[in-house]
């Protein structure tokens, strides 16, 4: 129920005991059509060798460790210098572009004072 309210495209959201509440409701013209959210969940916390890891992909942080490892046995090693480094990035970035599907990613948190 929405009292007073103007109707239109919503532009925040949240979800309450897997409802999702929008911030107003949607204009007519809108009927029909699809509606793409953001959402994130809380982090599995991964605490021993024979956890999963809830990733699409779990082999692109293959080159990421290799990275790590090195770095610790060489600390003069420039991450911009390194293959497996670079990789990582090359990887984590392509997949950063398919989770967005090319739109702007912005984090605007709400942090009580």
């Amino acid at each position: 129920m929405w009292q007073g309210a103007s109707f239109g495209e919503p532009i925040e959201y949240t979800v309450n005991d897997a409802t999702i509440i929008f911030s107003q409701p949607f204009d007519d013209d809108l009927a029909g059509e699809n509606i793409w959210i953001d959402y994130y969940t809380e982090l599995t916390d991964v605490n021993s060798d024979s956890d999963a890891l809830d990733e699409p992909n779990p082999k692109i942080f293959i080159s990421y460790l290799k990275w790590r490892i090195k770095s610790r046995r060489n600390k003069d090693l420039k991450a911009e210098d390194d293959d497996d480094y670079k990789k990582w990035i090359f990887d984590r970035d392509g997949m950063v572009a398919k989770e967005f599907l090319g739109q702007a990613v912005k984090f605007e948190p709400d942090l009580p004072i």
